[in-house]
């Protein structure tokens, strides 16, 4: 349709996607985009063709049979604002569904509203042009948004429910949704949009259903949380898992540039503003995080100078017993990584001031005195080893990290 649906020409097919199809030409007379009829073709934006592109590779590359499992392939996909990524959603679940029978796919986005209204309306619109239209049944109902085949099978069986897609929402509690959908001799597939605010719960879930078949998972966001598991995938731990994209909106035909260029100007192009709506990049701060995530592995990854007049310091931190660990930490100056941390379980109020005085004795004996030991007292677990140090005489001092703020007007807690 892309030849005659004016609703849907809003890209000019670049090259050199444009050359793989030589007989596409605009023949709307009101299209914007040219001076006669025929110069030029409409499609995908160029975003979107090498998503297109590397999807049909790693489709190649596996192979799969029919019957003997492959790797999951796997897209994770952050980027600015309004770039198309309903429309794309919607070309990928025509994709698989057409060119698999039996294949099995499920949608989620953060709410009800948007996987209604955007989602899935973006699918109903491309379902209604396309040319295996009567091969399916599109449902947009609360609670029944699904794409069924009408198809039946050699016994005259309804297909419906063993080749189809459906819409979910994503709360947590609502999991269990996601839960037992396999395709083994055909795929199982999964998109979510806007993944940044999807639960780990729900991934995890969704791990079981890429263990047999030809299984894929595609997630689209908005890079508003530099935690959680989209983070992780796009940037974390996961990261060699998953093929990754991030796309700047500025490099979108579709988006406004005019307004991008006026939040950069009113914000700053390292504003997180800016980088979550525009640049598609993570923020630097959550929106519960006191030091930026920038800072914080720029100090991992700066070399540190010695400094032979730093004070020495040792934090203690007092566990309970059970699986969690009393930690003993020196530092000097801003040196927190020469001596590592000690940890320990199950150890008494005795036995934890014994391991804080060996430490301080053994940097003792390699010429440093220890300047202050700091305990924290918070719940009462540390006044123990505080009390002892105290009365053995070493310098140390408690820290109420959970109690109320000595400066009220400024900080409710003292860690604050």
């Amino acid at each position: 349709p892309w030849d005659e649906e004016r609703s849907i020409q809003v890209v000019v097919l670049q090259s050199p996607f444009k050359e793989r199809f030589p007989g596409a030409l605009c023949k709307t007379s009101t299209c914007p985009f040219h001076e006669k009829v025929g110069d030029h073709a409409h499609g995908p934006d160029v975003w979107a063709c090498e998503f297109l592109d590397e999807l049909g590779e790693e489709i190649r590359k596996r192979g799969f049979d029919g019957a003997n499992a492959v790797s999951p392939i796997r897209f994770s996909t952050v980027s600015g604002h309004d770039i198309g990524k309903s429309a794309l959603t919607a070309w990928l679940i025509k994709f698989i569904l057409d060119t698999r029978p039996m294949s099995v796919g499920t949608v989620t986005a953060m709410t009800a509203e948007q996987l209604k209204n955007k989602t899935w309306a973006e699918l109903g619109k491309w379902h209604k042009m396309s040319l295996t239209s009567h091969w399916f049944d599109y449902t947009s109902g609360r609670g029944a948004m699904a794409l069924s085949s009408n198809r039946a099978d050699k016994y005259g069986n309804s297909l419906r429910e063993q080749w189809k897609c459906t819409a979910q929402t994503c709360r947590e509690e609502n999991s269990e949704a996601f839960a037992g959908q396999h395709a083994v001799n055909s795929t199982s597939f999964y998109i979510f949009d806007e993944a940044s605010g999807v639960p780990n719960k729900i991934f995890e879930v969704r791990d079981g259903g890429t263990t047999d078949g030809e299984p894929m998972v595609f997630d689209f966001g908005n890079p508003t949380r530099n935690s959680g598991r989209f983070f992780e995938q796009c940037q974390g731990r996961l990261r060699h898992r998953y093929i990754v994209r991030s796309i700047d909106s500025r490099d979108v035909a579709i988006t406004n540039k005019e307004l991008h260029q006026e939040w950069i100007d009113d914000y700053g192009i390292e504003d997180d503003y800016v980088k979550v709506r525009v640049l598609g990049q993570f923020p630097s701060a959550g929106s519960v995080q006191f030091i930026p995530t920038d800072l914080v592995e720029g100090a991992m990854k700066r070399e540190l100078k010695a400094d032979r007049d730093a004070a020495l310091v040792i934090g203690v931190d007092v566990a309970g017993f059970g699986d969690d660990e009393s930690v003993v930490y020196p530092r000097i100056g801003y040196d927190a990584r020469s001596f590592p941390a000690e940890r320990f379980r199950s150890l008494d109020s005795l036995q934890l001031t014994g391991r804080v005085v060996a430490m301080v004795r053994r940097f003792r004996n390699l010429g440093l005195e220890t300047a202050m030991i700091f305990i924290d007292t918070t719940g009462g677990l540390g006044r123990g080893p505080y009390d002892n140090l105290w009365f053995l005489g070493y310098p140390v001092m408690a820290v109420e990290f959970g109690s109320g703020a000595s400066d009220k007007k400024t900080y409710r807690f003292k860690s604050d």
